[in-house]
């Protein structure tokens, strides 16, 4: 209950969250992992904690994991983004989830808990979670033996087939072995290309720096 991963840079305690840039160039992002692929253990950033450090979910005073299978994917989040819980998006119609960016990576390797890595970012799906807006980020990282074919939503279907379709199913289907309703999506469950997630991850990261913002106001 109690493990945390902290983080910090040349002996300097830093937020996961606040303090590491967005953007690893100018045409690529930072991701952070909580949920190494191949695993189920429900690892999250810590958003109401100080410094922000990973930490495993609870739920009613027990650990909890996802009861629909292991992930299939490096699961984690970008950097320097919100999705604000005052704004209703004009192509969902539901709020932000009060949380950063949802990266989904779909590369081969297996990544750790905790590790940051440079990706491109390749799609988004508009979940809808719980009556609001969720959006899922697929990406690749720039390391992947893969990368160099794939750049955007049609790359994906031409070198990994199959793969966008079971991505969304597994987001719709996930919470049901919990007792949930299935997950929907907007867009007409689109996977959006690449030119529209960097319209969403611009508009998250602005959510961000407006908070930041009017935090730094008040203190």
């Amino acid at each position: 209950m109690e493990y945390r991963i902290n983080f910090s840079h040349r002996e300097k305690k830093i937020s996961p969250w606040h303090d590491i840039p967005y953007r690893a160039s100018p045409d690529t992002f930072h991701m952070m992992c909580e949920i190494p692929k191949w695993t189920r253990a429900k690892f999250e950033i810590a958003t109401k904690e100080p410094g922000n450090p990973i930490k495993q979910d609870t739920k009613k005073g027990v650990l909890r994991e996802y009861k629909h299978g292991d992930m299939l994917f490096n699961y984690g989040f970008m950097p320097q983004t919100w999705e604000d819980p005052c704004h209703v998006s004009e192509d969902t119609g539901f709020k932000g989830d009060d949380d950063p960016l949802d990266m989904v990576e779909i590369g081969c390797r297996q990544m750790r808990c905790g590790q940051v890595c440079e990706v491109k970012v390749l799609g988004v799906l508009a979940m809808i979670d719980d009556d609001e807006t969720d959006w899922k980020v697929f990406c690749i990282r720039t390391d992947d033996p893969l990368a160099p074919q794939i750049n955007d939503v049609e790359d994906i279907d031409k070198e990994l087939p199959g793969l966008i379709n079971t991505m969304r199913e597994w987001f719709r289907e996930y919470k049901v072995a919990e007792g949930k309703p299935l997950n929907k999506f907007a867009l007409g469950e689109k996977c959006m290309d690449r030119e529209y997630t960097e319209k969403v991850i611009e508009e998250t990261h602005g959510f961000w720096k407006a908070a930041e913002a009017r935090l730094r106001s008040h203190e």
